[in-house]
């Protein structure tokens, strides 16, 4: 039995949205990943905004595939699209890192709390721009 006939016969699915239950673990996988490889390479001495970087590039990989296959359950290409949007959360991060290092925050923290509204936020991107 496949999991997408299972989560239909569950009450849940008249209010949630499949494509969110699979957008949650595959953001949840990304996100591990993403937050593992940052606070690696943070922790091994390199800057955050290397870091940043670094996590860009890996993390536009996986989340790019992840998100196109199973998420969204697409083929073609999207990266036109993608690539952009993963510039400006880029961005954003480090803006925000930049502030909290030299506001004495702690990195780490910080890092995770810009993940929740990023993803929040990324959902409806990828949903209604990215991979219409």
């Amino acid at each position: 039995m496949k999991i997408q006939s299972i989560y239909n016969q569950l009450f849940i699915s008249r209010y949630i949205d499949f494509e969110l239950i699979k957008y949650f673990f595959v953001g949840l996988f990304n996100t591990l990943i993403s937050f593992g490889i940052f606070s690696f390479l943070y922790f091994l001495g390199l800057h955050y905004f290397i870091v940043s970087m670094l996590n860009l590039v890996i993390g536009v990989a996986i989340s790019y595939f992840n998100h196109r296959k199973f998420t969204f359950g697409l083929s073609g290409d999207f990266l036109e699209r993608f690539t952009p949007i993963a510039l400006i959360y880029f961005i954003i991060t480090s803006g925000i890192l930049y502030l909290a290092d030299i506001s004495g925050f702690n990195i780490y923290i910080t890092y995770l709390f810009i993940l929740l509204p990023i993803s929040i936020i990324n959902y409806f991107v990828l949903k209604f721009y990215v991979f219409r």
